[in-house]
């Protein structure tokens, strides 16, 4: 297996055989009549399950709302799922309103996963002294749909399916909405208890909890206790039943399937209601939303991910996200934006900043790319200068991690600081700023920080992966072991290996050098210990290291010498082979090393090997779009590159305007798999985080932090 497939999670996806068709073109979304069986249309024909099976409808025992609706669909016998552990849905129909309330230890295993505190039965906001602005409108709804998705996800992974849209008696009469189902799941599982599971919504007692609306149903233009988030319902939705769905039945994947929207206000309905967006493929979608949110409506998917959806998407789009099974040739990505500041910004009614593309940006910076909807093919070649671009995040996950890299810098784990910068640059994709990759002509590929490893031969290995392995050191312990191995002459070639990396610091990490600390300005230089070659690599892939430098030391009663070669990890040829230096280790032979044409001749030859060949340059003008397509092709089939620098490559083709979105998820979907791809471009900062936390040290990135303050302390207590 190589060294990759052990650093990334293959996941296979279900219902993805269908997974990426051909993108149609935008066009308007028409409201003109359609067929009645649309529906069935969009359906595959498939046999029953008796698992979703649908009894005959039950009328509903609850108040008709104000406005005239659809009627709710036909109504299936009680989910066991649905109601407290140790109950039959019989039980619950009958039992005494104390023997309703729910305790079982999946809800309580929910309260621990969710990500807000349970201590409060509710966290209803009030509303805001004074109106709020339309990007803080855009912003609230659209972090409420994220909790909503990841809500979703954590029940499908406590209960094996998916919430059906009511809570039921035993007859099968909707009492409660979803959304109370979904109240453990959002970290209110003491609210979840209050509840009455044997009575409707609108119950005395059920009815005093309607106050009690948790921020994450809240509309940002009301805060009352009406929600906008609702689930389309029909026969073939992934909310359109009372069992539930489980997902191996959805054929189209749940990533490719919406399970809330966000409504129009006069659409609204109050949050315990088993009262929902009853959809129907014939009416036009701009009859319920899109006019809160600048034409486009928030969106839950399945598998945590959230986004924005405009309506000008093409109409088989928009019909094909609604359905469970349709077959349809389509993919949540062609229509569905993250909700990034790009995307805030349109929700909010405005025009995101256009996105120029630049013959020779700065070295400072690589504010350069193509707008989303331009065609890579036509995008023009791009010839950004070398010269360390910072992150900028463009997210709490980015900065999170951007965090740690400077803590990790600061602290000298030289490789860790590397990971969490490329994790910080990778999660804040959307930014127009970032790492500024330049070409690196002895790689032969474009690198954004040439991060070199330094190793020692030897037969007895001690590698500093093992020191790493807690996540409390890094690789840098091991620098004073490599000094003393390889003597003077090494020490010299050291010397000019630190000088190099000094020169090229990462600048989102150069300026979180503690100027107390009194260390010398260093750059992205690892010690990894000793240990054979093939050790060595694998250590250096680990730590996402370009360049293996590798010495080999010898001593005996003659005298020492130490021999040095440059190896490129990710195609494992030779850069630079230097010779063998013998010395003795006393005055004389320091004396005689001074004088000797050769070491100096050895010296000269890394010297000018780091300026002629490592020095980043800009990328060639020749590059195309076509070119960088190719690369991530490559990145795809890499097999002993880190999947973070792979991935970083991959964004930054994209800045630079040479590839679209769907080239870039194509990318990392050949590097990661379908389900890791995706998650990367749509999943919520959640499952990104787990994603990426198999490739990042063991600490949390809040952890660092800490860290860099108790050596602060340590190091002013000494000062003391």
């Amino acid at each position: 297996m190589s060294i990759v497939a052990n650093l990334v999670r293959r996941k296979k996806t279900v219902g993805f055989g269908l997974l990426l068709g051909v993108l149609v073109g935008l066009a308007g979304c028409s409201g003109g009549s359609m067929s009645a069986d649309d529906m069935r249309k969009y359906a595959i024909k498939r046999t029953s399950d008796p698992e979703e099976e649908t009894p005959p409808a039950v009328a509903a025992k609850s108040n008709a709302p104000a406005k005239a609706k659809a009627a709710q669909p036909a109504s299936e016998d009680v989910d066991a799922t649905n109601v407290p552990a140790g109950h039959s849905p019989v039980e619950v129909a009958s039992a005494s309103p104390r023997d309703a309330k729910p305790v079982d230890d999946q809800d309580a295993q929910a309260e621990q996963q969710s990500p807000s505190s349970a201590s409060a039965v509710s966290d209803t906001r009030q509303p805001p002294a004074a109106p709020l602005s339309a990007p803080e409108r855009a912003q609230i709804a659209a972090d409420n749909i994220e909790q909503i998705a990841a809500a979703l996800d954590s029940y499908l992974e406590n209960r094996n399916k998916y919430p059906g849209y009511a809570l039921t008696d035993g007859a099968g009469t909707p009492l409660l909405s979803w959304r109370v189902a979904l109240l453990p799941y959002l970290g209110h599982k003491k609210l979840y208890g209050r509840f009455k599971l044997d009575e409707p919504w609108n119950s005395p007692t059920n009815r005093k909890l309607l106050k009690l609306i948790p921020a994450a149903y809240q509309s940002p233009e009301r805060f009352d206790e009406n929600t906008n988030f609702l689930a389309p319902i029909g026969g073939a939705t992934a909310l359109g039943t009372l069992r539930g769905v489980n997902p191996r039945r959805m054929e189209d994947g749940p990533q490719h399937t919406v399970f809330v929207v966000e409504v129009d206000d006069e659409h609204a309905v109050p949050w315990t209601k088993p009262d929902d967006f009853q959809y129907d493929p014939r009416q036009d979608l701009n009859q319920f939303m899109g006019a809160l949110r600048g034409g486009h409506f928030l969106a839950a998917w399945g598998g945590g991910m959230a986004g924005a959806v405009p309506l000008s998407a093409p109409r088989e789009s928009l019909l094909a996200m609604f359905t469970i099974d349709g077959g349809e040739n389509f993919s949540a990505y062609s229509v569905s934006m993250p909700l990034d500041k790009t995307a805030i910004a349109k929700l909010a009614g405005g025009a995101a900043a256009p996105v120029a593309v630049a013959a020779a940006p700065t070295a400072a910076t690589t504010t350069v790319g193509a707008p989303p909807n331009a065609a890579a093919s036509s995008a023009p070649a791009t010839t950004p200068f070398a010269g360390g671009g910072a992150v900028a995040p463009a997210n709490g996950l980015g900065q999170e991690y951007l965090s740690a890299a400077q803590a990790a810098w600061r602290l000298q784990r030289t490789g860790d600081a590397l990971r969490w910068l490329l994790a910080a640059d990778v999660a804040s994709r959307t930014s127009r700023q970032g790492l500024a990759f330049a070409w690196i002509a002895a790689l032969r590929r474009p690198c954004a920080t040439v991060h070199i490893g330094i190793g020692v031969r030897s037969d007895k290995p001690v590698l500093a992966a093992a020191g790493a392995a807690s996540g409390r050191r890094g690789v840098d312990p091991f620098r004073q072991r490599t000094q003393q191995a390889v003597g003077a002459p090494g020490g010299e070639l050291l010397e000019l290996l630190d000088e190099y990396a000094a020169a090229h610091a990462p600048a989102s990490l150069g300026g979180s050098v503690d100027p107390a600390s009194d260390q010398p300005a260093r750059g992205a230089v690892s010690y990894l210990g000793a240990g054979s070659r093939s050790e060595l690599t694998q250590v250096a892939v680990e730590n996402a290291v370009d360049v293996l430098v590798l010495f080999n030391a010898d001593s005996g009663r003659g005298g020492r010498s130490v021999a040095c070669e440059l190896f490129d990890v990710a195609r494992g040829d030779s850069l630079l082979a230097l010779p063998r230096i013998e010395w003795t280790d006393d005055d004389a032979g320091r004396r005689a090393l001074a004088r000797d044409d050769d070491f100096r001749e050895t010296k000269w030859r890394l010297q000018d090997f780091l300026a002629d060949r490592l020095t980043p340059q800009p990328l060639p003008e020749s590059l195309r779009p076509r070119h960088a397509v190719a690369r991530m092709t490559a990145l795809g089939d890499a097999k002993t590159l880190h999947p973070l620098a792979a991935l970083a490559e991959m964004v930054a083709y994209r800045r630079l305007g040479l590839v679209s979105d769907m080239q870039l998820l194509d990318g990392m979907r050949g590097l990661l798999g379908a389900e890791a791809g995706e998650t990367l471009m749509l999943g919520s900062e959640r499952r990104q985080q787990r994603l990426f936390r198999q490739w990042l040290p063991t600490d949390d990135a809040s952890e660092m932090t800490k860290l860099v303050e108790q050596a602060q302390r340590r190091r002013q207590d000494e000062d003391n």
